[in-house]
Formats: structure tokens, C-alpha cells, sequence
């Protein structure tokens, strides 16, 4: 498998609402892939052989083809998630939509089964495994890189935030015994994943001494 040797380098990704993709179950599109004007979509990602090798029994014959190069683009890792999802679909499950990258580079799925499907377990444990379990994994290690930039925005906007509410780092407000202050800590949290689409994960904020 041929891969580009373009790199990317992110400063900033604010997020973006990339739409839900048609295809079957082979990951493959009736559209263009909702990454394709990505900054990153043909970076990159260089895989370890020590992760390789961890997971490489683990891998369906599907996923050892986008992995057998040691490199994981972005869009590979969406063709596995698109291929997860129509498999689930195809099984007669339903997944929220929309279906589309979150501004940490990761595809959150959320199924929903009627009651009296009592197979929707095995179903969804299939699909993962099938076409996602291992990308998953692997994803979440190579694609650091790639989303530093966020990470370092969203810690930044944290401390802009606390500027603006009269808050100070150095009296962790998260945990203060006042309960005006922790709402104005929560506030700031919300604000800047909503701003950022960061999934309800926060990284702190800058001066915290947090490592990054």
C-alpha cells in the first residue's frame, strides 16, 4: 500500500462539522470523504512496532490492510469508522447523527436499539471488532501529534476565560469551597469545548503545571 509523504503541522483546529457519509461496509463512499480538505487528511502517522505487534492478532484482515504499512492516515481511520458504522446500520441498529469528526480527530458513535433487538450487544461488538477495535487503539497513539495544537488552544482559551471571571489558577477554582467560583470554573469548561468540539474532555488550563 502506497502512501503520500505529505506532514502537516496544526497551530490551531478549531472545530469543524465534517457531514455523515453514505458507503458500505467495505468503508468505501458514494461522496467525497468528508476529510478530504482537511489539513490533515494525508499526513502521516507513523505507527510503532512495539503498537504494531501488540496488536497486530487482534486485527481483522480489514484492519491489517490499513495498518500492514506501519502508517494510519486520517482518512484510513475515518474508512474504518465509516465501515463501522455501516455495518452496524446495515444490522438494522441506529446510530446518532450526525456522524462526523470531533475537533480531537475522533469519531464518537452513539447506537441505539429498539428492546426487542436482544442481539444489538453481539451486533455492536462485531462491527467494532471487525472493522474498528485495533484502529482505535492505534489511532489514539499516533494521532497525538496531530491534535497538540488543540489541546494547547483549549488551555489557553481556559485562561483567557479565567481572566475575564476574575478567577486565578493558583486557587483551583474547580475545587473551591465556593460554589460561585466552581460555576464559573464549569462555565469556562463548557464554553471552550463547545468552541473547540472537544467531546466533554477538558485539559486544564494554562500555568496549571499540567503536563502536555
Amino acid at each position: 500500500m502506497m502512501k503520500s509523504s505529505v506532514s502537516a503541522v496544526i497551530a490551531l483546529m478549531v472545530a469543524a462539522s465534517w457531514g455523515c457519509l453514505g458507503g458500505g461496509a467495505d468503508g468505501t463512499s458514494d461522496t467525497t470523504p468528508s476529510v478530504a480538505n482537511h489539513p490533515t487528511s494525508t499526513a502521516i502517522a507513523t505507527i510503532s512496532a512495539v503498537t504494531l505487534k501488540a496488536w497486530e492478532s487482534e486485527a481483522s484482515e480489514f484492519q491489517m490492510r490499513l495498518l500492514e504499512d506501519r502508517v494510519l492516515t486520517l482518512e484510513e481511520y475515518e474508512q474504518a469508522k465509516l465501515a463501522q458504522v455501516a455495518c452496524l446500520t446495515d444490522a438494522g441498529l441506529t446510530v446518532q447523527q450526525p456522524v462526523r469528526l470531533n475537533g480531537l480527530l475522533r469519531y464518537k458513535l452513539t447506537v441505539a436499539a429498539p428492546a426487542e433487538r436482544t442481539d444489538a450487544t453481539n451486533i455492536i461488538a462485531r462491527c467494532k471488532r471487525e472493522y474498528a477495535n485495533v484502529i482505535d487503539v492505534v489511532w489514539a497513539e499516533v494521532s497525538i501529534s496531530l491534535t497538540q495544537g488543540v489541546i494547547e488552544e483549549s488551555r489557553r482559551m481556559m485562561a483567557e476565560c479565567y481572566d475575564a471571571n476574575g478567577l486565578r489558577v493558583r486557587d483551583k477554582p474547580y475545587d473551591s469551597p465556593d460554589p460561585g467560583e466552581r460555576q464559573k470554573h464549569l462555565d469556562c469548561e463548557m464554553a471552550v469545548q463547545s468552541a473547540l468540539d472537544l467531546g466533554g474532555v477538558s485539559y486544564g488550563v494554562e500555568g496549571d503545571g499540567r503536563p502536555q
